[in-house]
């Protein structure tokens, strides 16, 4: 086997590649996936990982958590500006990102309220109960 050449021998091994960590905070922000912030800061997946732990002394997914929950507030903003020209992605945005839902529907009990007013004393006296709704009756 040769021997290196004296003038490119790196006893430290290969030099670190430069990491522009405001465009990985931006990048989170956007909410891009652990491969796309690597691609397009043209490194390994791995090395993505181990230089967020040297660089915010956190596992990577504590990291992606906590800048990527600053696109929230952005999302939510352009929501709302959204919401002026296209309802639908509007809504589509809240409940992939922002946890929104639609309500969930009132379910009928199937019962009725039935009062009873008796003129007899003084003063007249209320009763008040609850009876099952039959097929011909409707909840009122």
């Amino acid at each position: 086997m040769a021997a290196p050449k004296s003038n490119c021998f790196n006893p430290d091994g290969r030099p670190k590649k430069e990491i522009d960590w405001v465009q990985f905070e931006q990048l989170c922000g956007l909410k891009c996936t652990q491969s796309e912030i690597a691609s397009m800061l043209r490194i390994n997946v791995d090395t993505l990982c181990d230089r967020a732990r040297e660089r915010y002394e956190e596992d990577y997914s504590e990291v992606y958590k906590k800048y990527a929950e600053s696109g929230n507030c952005s999302l939510r903003r352009n929501q709302f500006v959204l919401s002026k020209k296209n309802a639908t992605m509007a809504i589509f945005l809240g409940k992939q990102w922002l946890g929104q839902r639609d309500p969930e529907p009132i379910q009928p009990n199937n019962k009725e309220i039935k009062l009873t007013v008796n003129y007899e004393g003084n003063p007249p006296k209320i009763s008040a109960e609850t009876v099952p709704v039959t097929n011909n009756q409707s909840a009122k």
